[in-house]
């Protein structure tokens, strides 16, 4: 979970609207994550946010479409 507060976090930060993003953790045990972004320009933080989430969801796509071909690719060399 850690990778993706952090993924997130890069994501927003390298959008040009966003001037800070950061997140907290509570505490361990609870299901919660706190998020601040603070925009340029008026910008809506919601939106920034929902569109860091989008692109890392496409990163993370990419990811598994990658790891299933290495994983077929293994699949087939060893049998």
């Amino acid at each position: 979970m850690t990778a993706a507060k952090q993924k997130i976090e890069f994501l927003d930060l390298k959008t040009p609207d966003v001037e800070f993003c950061g997140y907290s953790v509570p505490h361990p045990l609870e299901d919660k994550i706190l998020f601040r972004v603070q925009t340029h320009r008026q910008k809506d933080a919601l939106q920034v946010i929902l569109k860091g989430l989008d692109e890392l969801e496409q990163v993370f796509a990419v990811i598994q479409d990658k790891f299933e071909e290495k994983k077929a690719a293994h699949g087939e060399s060893s049998a």
